[in-house]
């Protein structure tokens, strides 16, 4: 059998930062043959690039003309993560505290000017592909994101039948955080995907797992012989412990206060977590936009329902789900 390396796509954007020292011809084509290069010949005009167009990864050969190796790695260091993935330094005979100093101050890897350029090119390639997984990441809950989640919704679907979505929030969270504070709400949140984790982990298998999208939003792969025990194991849970995210006078009336744009009072009940789901088993199903749309009828559904437990989508047909819609009293 011929195994052979997958040929380059050059859609990684690199920035080749080059100084005095001569970069060796085989480390540069190898460069250019597996990213879209861009060259600059100091610091100063690293940072007048990347302030106009981020780079995947910078690629700074040591040292550098106008700016000395520690102060450039701080500079860059500085700069939002939007504007670079990584920041790497090639290095001809720095001793072991000079390259201890650069990642002290910023770099994320330093290699040496000498290493076979195949090997260079595959390490700077799995350095982006860690970065880009850090990326993917949720801040609060270290949980995998947006992109993440498409793109497992997209490799299980055609799997038909084995597939669930299940989508949680919490009603009336908004209120909760406009009257306890971002930081308690953060810790509900905290909390939540804890629960979630907790319950897939229980009721799941080694394919199942959690994502969050932002704010209340978590969605959980499953399948769907498991995702009933899943979903209440989940709900159950944050019902006996939702009470401690109130205080005392709160709980004893069952709910807080809160106030319209208007300045109005509103009475919120407690926090309901909402669950809904989504199966592969209908043919029709194909791609990630489908099921968020409909998860999001059934949220809403479950909302102005007060429904306890997992909501499913059982119709079939998008004729089904029309009709659905269009069926007399529909509020959603």
């Amino acid at each position: 059998m011929d195994v052979s390396a997958p040929s380059p796509s050059n859609t990684d954007s690199l920035l080749l930062v080059t100084g005095p020292n001569q970069l060796p011809a085989a480390v540069a084509t190898a460069l250019s043959d597996n990213f879209q290069v861009t060259a600059v010949s100091n610091g100063q005009q690293t940072l007048a690039v990347l302030a106009q167009s981020p780079v995947d990864i910078i690629v700074a050969v040591s040292p550098l003309a106008d700016i000395g190796d520690a102060d450039f790695c701080r500079q860059i260091h500085k700069l939002p993560t939007s504007h670079y993935g990584a920041c790497v330094l090639l290095v001809s005979q720095s001793t072991g505290p000079e390259i201890v100093r650069m990642f002290h101050n910023g770099a994320d890897d330093c290699l040496p000017l000498s290493m076979d350029p195949k090997e260079m090119v595959a390490r700077l390639q799995a350095l982006m592909r860690c970065c880009q997984r850090h990326r993917q990441l949720n801040p609060l809950t270290g949980l995998p994101g947006n992109a993440h989640l498409t793109r497992e919704i997209t490799r299980r679907l055609p799997q038909r039948g084995r597939l669930a979505v299940i989508a949680f929030d919490l009603q009336d969270f908004k209120a909760y955080n406009d009257v306890y504070g971002y930081y308690r709400g953060d810790q509900v949140i905290t909390q939540l995907s804890e629960i979630l984790l907790r319950a897939t982990n229980g009721h799941g298998d080694s394919d199942d797992g959690v994502a969050h999208i932002g704010g209340d939003d978590f969605f959980v792969l499953s399948s769907p012989e498991r995702m009933q025990a899943l979903a209440d194991a989940a709900i159950n849970e944050f019902e006996q412990v939702f009470p401690e995210f109130y205080d005392p006078k709160d709980r004893h009336r069952g709910g807080i206060i809160g106030f319209t744009r208007q300045g109005e009072e509103v009475f919120f009940p407690f926090m309901r977590l909402l669950a809904a789901a989504v199966t592969n088993q209908p043919d029709d199903i194909q791609h990630v936009g489908q099921i968020a749309a409909i998860l999001s009828e059934l949220k809403e559904y479950a909302k102005h329902t007060g429904n306890r437990g997992l909501v499913v989508d059982r119709r079939r047909t998008h004729d089904a789900r029309r009709a659905w819609r269009q069926r007399p009293g529909f509020r959603i």
